[in-house]
């Protein structure tokens, strides 16, 4: 914001200017010079905007972004004066033909488009693309360029796209072939430059095209010909938001002035190493001044005229990045060359515009999608270019985009994992700065990116050497909406709404890291075994491969480790995870975001929360933490102490998410992972490698029994039985009730081993009375048989724990829930009886 009388003038000026519209209310080239002065204004309000360092990524309109900016507020007088607006498009664009009203009105347009309802005016005003269109393609400079920087907010919207395919691939081809004469023509004038000159300027022409490299089969499509209809199938969601056109847009909860950024350069200590240039362009971070720095940050020369060959290629980028990511669209792009255009403009040392470097960032985002065009990009040294684009920047943040699309396309992650080490290790490197240091949009880019690039090993291995876990426990654990103090009341609703979806994806991105680390752990178990047994070694995937799982396979490696591990199992990352004190700060985001009941993303966030904890409960110090007290807020938001299971049992119950069957199956694993664990680790197993019995190791009982009864008492005293027992007569949602009452039972298997738990289910009318008999009847669902087999095969053993109670033989049982070989002929036969009862 402008401060003192220039916030005045600014403001004053336009109201004139309106004013004086609203006399004349003339039209034709009588308005040329208000709506020039317009976007003069416009423009210079937009540059000391950015000078605030926005996330670049933020669509909101700028006074929603910052209500202090002048920007944002000429941007609302504009907007209020309905009249207006709707002279400058249906008159001056739409109905005139006065080509220096149209130029006028399309710049004006162009540079309100950042507070515009593009929506309203591309699809409710019939006719204004199709005079985009003709003027992109005939008109005489800047009204062509204009025209073409307007159709990139058209095709944001996809029904428009589709509607304007041919019309699209004629002047993607038009634009591109336009972006090569420019670069040539730009590099040539730097050619001059450089012989006149004797200071070194870096300006390697673009290398041509190599026809040889684009090898796809376009067969006799012409570049102008039909295209096939646009499809949902070219739709992207990247579960960021409901949409991939609002995924790459998070709305930012930082607001950096310049003081700020100044520290963050001071912290940073890098070099740019770029050549020097007249302007001091390039210096080194830690010693510039906010004032040299700034238009390599943030950027410069918002204006859009005079239109230089910059400002053309800026908006003919604007126009390609909503495009690129269509399927039918990407042969031209191949054929045009478009990865060597997007090789150079992401170069600053050869555009020296870093918003020209942004604007190429988008697109190459766009057609990072394609696994043609990724893998090409890739193995030409795309990534080491994205490394070498300066941070803090603009452009650096656009990086985080560019990275995220780029995970997406496993083939291609695979050829950068197959980098040399180092670059790979920048790559992460690069990462982690982008998810600690960036705007709001280039932290979720980045911690994306490592949710999905986790199952390769060779980025976790580098994630977990540059101390990538406490840095990722920070974005939670810095979150001012988890303080109990405030829960950030002095935050706006956009920056809780960020704040928010920083808690989620964060822990999306533990859960994926959890899960990796879970297999590898598996694995060493396994190999250990085997090693001791004399079975043959399995051989892991290599670390450049992707190694992903299902939710049925993590269970079971869940299990497995529960069953076979060491009674002392030593796992690093559980161990970094207890010292940060991250158990009880997921609990505790678990108890808040329970009332984020606005939050359409809260019910994932509290799934993604309880996915980490079950994992990590295959260790048994980290069971131990849920029976250990943990500030929460009550109903009247006052900070309480509570037992960490407690919180665990209610989710499980459905007491704040009705009929989310998801959220209550992790929770029941947590439980079930903490009471159905072995009580005696010295015994046979009969089932391990190939399905030859292997002899447990001996290992010392003492620790892991002590777990085992701590927990079976913690759950038992927060209610526990009465949690599990209610859900086994649970009938909704009617596709999961099966599965939940299977898993309730099976908790119920592992609690009743305790002795007091026996003699309290025994005398409960559910059992005594035989009620539970009619709920095995049936299933809830009969596409659900196989779950419903499982409850009721679970049922048969909590039946043989009546027997200690009602004075006969003691009955064992087995982790699972089945007899123990120890029960006598007549007891297994009448286990086996119920179970042939019922399925015969």
């Amino acid at each position: 914001m402008t401060s003192g009388s220039g916030y005045l003038d600014s403001k004053a000026e336009l109201t004139a200017l309106l004013e004086q519209w609203e006399k004349d209310h003339g039209s034709g080239q009588d308005m040329v010079p208000i709506l020039t002065r317009m976007s003069e204004l416009i423009e210079k309000e937009t540059e000391e905007y950015r000078k605030g360092d926005p996330d670049p990524f933020d669509d909101r309109h700028p006074g929603r972004a910052d209500p202090d900016c002048m920007l944002g507020h000429l941007l609302r007088i504009l907007f209020k004066n309905d009249d207006f607006m709707n002279a400058l498009v249906n008159s001056y664009v739409m109905t005139s033909r006065e080509p220096l009203l149209n130029t006028a009105a399309c710049r004006l347009l162009l540079d309100i488009m950042p507070g515009l309802e593009t929506a309203v005016v591309f699809q409710e005003k019939e006719g204004i693309v199709e005079n985009l269109f003709k003027w992109a393609r005939e008109a005489d400079q800047p009204l062509r360029t204009y025209a073409t920087g307007l159709l990139g907010g058209a095709m944001e919207n996809q029904d428009i796209a589709a509607n304007y395919r041919d019309e699209n691939s004629q002047l993607v081809a038009f634009v591109l072939r336009r972006s090569r004469e420019l670069q040539v023509s730009e590099m040539n004038t730097k050619q001059d430059n450089k012989r006149l000159s004797p200071r070194k300027v870096p300006s390697d022409p673009l290398l041509p095209l190599d026809e040889e490299a684009v090898d796809m089969d376009y067969g006799e499509m012409a570049v102008d010909g039909e295209q096939e209809e646009v499809t949902g199938d070219m739709e992207i969601s990247f579960n960021l938001d409901s949409s991939h056109k609002t995924s790459s847009r998070v709305n930012s909860a930082t607001k950096r002035s310049g003081k700020q950024q100044r520290e963050n350069f001071r912290k940073a200590k890098q070099k740019l190493g770029f050549s020097s240039e007249p302007e001091k362009m390039f210096v080194e971070l830690s010693n510039s001044s906010w004032s040299e720095m700034s238009p390599w940050v943030v950027g410069t020369n918002y204006n859009l005229h005079p239109l230089t060959p910059a400002i053309e290629q800026r908006l003919i980028l604007q126009y390609l990045t909503p495009l690129g990511e269509y399927q039918e669209l990407l042969p031209i792009f191949m054929q045009l060359g478009s990865r060597e255009l997007m090789m150079f403009y992401i170069d600053l040392k050869r555009t020296n515009d870093v918003l020209l470097t942004f604007e190429s960032l988008k697109h190459l985002a766009s057609l990072l999608l394609h696994n043609k065009f990724a893998t090409e990009f890739v193995a030409h040294g795309g990534v080491q270019k994205l490394l070498e684009i300066p941070r803090p920047s603009m452009a650096a943040t656009g990086v985080s985009m560019c990275l995220y699309y780029l995970s997406y396309n496993q083939d291609a992650m695979e050829r950068v994992c197959m980098h040399p080490h180092n670059v790979l290790s920048d790559v992460v490197n690069y990462t982690l700065w982008l998810m600690e240091c960036s705007h709001a949009s280039g932290c979720c880019h980045a911690t994306m990116f490592f949710s999905i690039c986790f199952s390769f090993r060779a980025v976790l291995e580098l994630f977990d050497r540059h101390d990538g876990l406490r840095r990722l426990v920070n974005l939670i654990s810095t979150l001012e909406i988890l303080n109990l103090e405030d829960q950030g009341a002095l935050l706006s609703d956009d920056e809780i709404f960020a704040s928010r979806q920083t808690g989620k994806h964060t822990c999306m991105a533990m859960r994926r890291y959890f899960e990796a680390h879970l297999a590898i752990k598996v694995e060493q178990v396994k190999q250990s075994l085997q090693r001791t047994e004399g079975g043959i070694l399995v051989h892991p995937q290599p670390p450049y491969k992707a190694c992903s799982y299902t939710h049925e396979q993590i269970v079971e490696m869940m299990e497995f480790l529960i069953e076979y591990g060491p009674a002392q199992l030593y796992w690093e990352p559980a161990e970094i995870f207890l010292k940060l004190s991250c158990v009880q700060l997921m609990l505790q985001l678990i108890s808040i975001a329970c009332d984020w009941k606005t939050y359409y993303a809260r019910n994932d966030t509290v799934r993604y929360a309880l996915d980490v904890l079950a994992i990590l409960t295959v260790v048994p110090k980290i069971q131990l933490q849920l029976a250990e007290p943990v500030d929460v807020l009550d109903e009247a938001g006052s900070t309480v102490s509570t037992v960490g299971i407690s919180i665990i049992l209610g989710v499980a119950e459905g007491e704040f998410f009705i009929h989310d069957a998801e959220i209550q199956k992790s929770a029941l694993q947590i439980i079930i992972n903490c009471v159905c664990g072995p009580d005696n680790r010295i015994s046979s197993i009969g089932k391990f490698i190939s399905g030859t019995p292997r002899r447990k190791l001996p290992q010392a009982p003492r620790s892991s029994e002590h777990t085992l009864a701590k927990m079976w008492n913690v759950v038992q005293s927060n209610n526990g039985i009465k949690v599990l027992l209610s859900l086994l007569s649970v009938k909704m949602p009617i596709t999961d009730a099966d599965q939940i009452r299977a898993f309730a039972c099976k908790a119920l298997v592992g609690l009743s081993r305790s002795s007091t738990v026996r003699q309290i289910i025994s005398k409960l009318p559910l059992f005594s009375s035989c009620q539970i008999q009619q709920l095995m009847k049936e299933p809830v669902l009969q596409d659900k048989r196989s779950e419903h087999v499982k409850f009721c095969q679970k049922h048969a053993s909590l039946r043989l724990i009546e027997l200690p109670a009602s004075g006969k033989k003691k009955t064992l049982l087995d982790r699972n829930g089945s007899p123990h070989f120890g029960l006598d002929f007549a007891e297994k036969q009448d286990a086996v009886a119920q179970l042939q009862a019922i399925f015969p």
